[in-house]
């Protein structure tokens, strides 16, 4: 949510809710990433990320210290590496191994736009030599 009036004295910001949770800032983001792409499957059960308050587009962004609760929570429940429920959105950075992980759970659609460009042995790519 956008609010050029925004306080952040009572606000923490994505640096000290990284720190709370003990992750990356980068990794809140890719959470963020994840949880709003309707392309990734999420379980029903999965806690609502909180909202998060910036004064304007690529700004820093703040969180209310109540809000820390559910980002926790959704901490809890998406485990980690390919086997948590964001392997396949993680799988990207995983190269070879990614690609892998993405046939297993039949992903052809991500397979497509995450390796693309690196899969010039695919079937797709081959041209035919004269």
């Amino acid at each position: 949510m956008f609010d050029e009036n925004l306080d952040t004295k009572e606000l923490l910001s994505a640096t000290q809710v990284a720190g709370i949770l003990n992750v990356g800032i980068n990794r809140i983001s890719n959470w963020y990433k994840w949880y709003n792409d309707d392309k990734y499957i999420k379980p029903k059960n999965l806690p609502k990320l909180p909202e998060y308050y910036q004064k304007s587009a690529y700004t820093k962004r703040y969180w209310k210290k109540e809000d820390v609760k559910a980002l926790q929570e959704f901490q809890k429940c998406i485990g980690r590496g390919r086997a948590g429920i964001m392997g396949e959105y993680n799988a990207r950075a995983w190269q070879k191994r990614g690609e892998r992980a993405l046939k297993n759970k039949k992903r052809d659609d991500l397979i497509k736009e995450y390796f693309k460009s690196e899969n010039t042995d695919s079937a797709d790519n081959k041209e035919e030599k004269i």
